[in-house]
């Protein structure tokens, strides 16, 4: 970058000027007291006779000149820092981000519904699908919305750590988890879009079975319904994954596991 010549320098003076002046003409009480402290102190002189002193008529026009300058000054430092806020807002809201959310007392995230069964029978000898059972059945659910101008690809969810009364319990490094709905083909890789929540399935009740996890994969060495077979309190860490240059965002879920599912929770810590 080439250095300023002498006409530059001028100029960028005269902008400071003019820039100046007209913060002192914003704030116009402050700087009439300054231009017009010394007036008064002469007319005063003019019409009483008595003298006033120097050091008074140079204080009311320096405290005039102080205030116009503190306030103009003060009006671009605030200036600065709203620009500031809007450009971390603009740089916060182009950068994705997950935004999790989880608590029973919210009807997305305890959802009753019915398990129905179903098998093949023949009827007038064509093969067809026969409900033969119905049960009872919740899901424990954790909200996934994203902060992004469009959406977020490939989106899904882990279990990493389930610990109960401070201690881990022995799982696979971690448990992938569906979203909502599990039988979609995308409920392993969602697409979430802006102010369109979805839905993370963290846990499954149903009458007779008990809590288990659902998990892309279930390994031999895990009992899921012996996992959450004691009542008390556990805690899980579930991270939510991203495609490419979105940050993981993990968080940490109280599970109160009552015994009676109407009065069971998961909330996020």
């Amino acid at each position: 970058m080439s250095k300023p010549t002498a006409y530059d320098k001028e100029y960028m003076l005269r902008a400071d000027i003019r820039a100046f002046t007209l913060s002192c003409a914003r704030h116009l009480g402050a700087t009439i007291v300054a231009v017009l402290g010394g007036s008064v102190a002469t007319f005063y002189q003019a019409t009483t006779g008595n003298t006033v002193p120097i050091a008074i008529a140079w204080t009311v026009g320096l405290c005039g000149f102080f205030a116009a300058a503190f306030l103009g000054w003060r009006d671009e430092r605030r200036s600065k820092e709203n620009s500031i806020k809007e450009r971390d807002d603009l740089i916060k809201k182009q950068t994705p981000l997950f935004i999790l959310t989880c608590n029973s007392s919210l009807p997305e995230c305890k959802v009753s519904t019915m398990q129905d069964y179903y098998r093949d029978r023949e009827i007038y000898g064509m093969m067809q699908k026969e409900k033969f059972l119905s049960r009872p059945a919740v899901w424990f659910r954790m909200i996934v919305n994203v902060e992004c101008p469009t959406s977020i690809e490939k989106c899904t969810g882990y279990i990493i750590k389930i610990e109960k009364k401070a201690n881990p319990l022995p799982i696979p490094e971690k448990f992938q988890v569906t979203f909502c709905n599990g039988s979609e083909p995308d409920a392993f890789a969602k697409t979430i879009s802006r102010g369109v929540p979805e839905y993370l399935d963290i846990l499954y009740w149903e009458q007779g079975v008990g809590i288990r996890i659902f998990s892309k994969v279930q390994p031999n060495s895990v009992d899921m319904v012996k996992l959450f077979s004691e009542q008390g309190e556990y805690i899980l860490t579930v991270v939510v994954t991203g495609g490419s240059g979105v940050a993981p965002k993990e968080a940490r879920l109280k599970f109160n596991w009552t015994g009676k599912i109407d009065t069971t929770e998961l909330t996020l810590i």
